[in-house]
């Protein structure tokens, strides 16, 4: 399955916004009301938002659409990078604390991801 930070998957595309892949059954090994496997690994990615990507365009990539940067954590490990920053809260405009970290969902997975590739770059 795949989600964006936009409702719209094909906005998430042309604007460069990220992207999270994922298999629905080893997230949620055990169904959706028992919460999400803090181990299992989801592919995050971003692309390049549409007015760069003419420039970027090559003999092998003529369109320019691979992506930005793209990794594969789980929430375990988000988690450890998220606590390693202590000012991601503040830079997204977050109280320190209020994040979901006991029972997330892929949104939730999604977001942390997101906001960890702005602030860490």
């Amino acid at each position: 399955m795949r989600i964006g930070t936009d409702c719209s998957l094909k906005t998430c595309f042309e604007e460069g916004y990220t992207v999270m892949d994922f298999h629905v059954r080893k997230l949620y090994p055990k169904g959706r009301k028992n919460g999400i496997d803090k181990d299992c690994r989801a592919t995050f990615s971003a692309s390049y938002p549409e007015y760069i990507r003419e420039e970027l365009g090559s003999e092998d990539n003529p369109f320019g659409n691979k992506p930005a940067w793209k990794t594969e954590l789980s929430f375990n490990e988000l988690l450890e990078i998220y606590k390693s920053h202590p000012g991601v809260d503040s830079f997204c405009g977050r109280k320190p604390g209020s994040r979901e970290t006991e029972n997330p969902t892929e949104y939730d997975m999604l977001n942390l991801a997101d906001e960890l590739a702005a602030y860490c770059g």
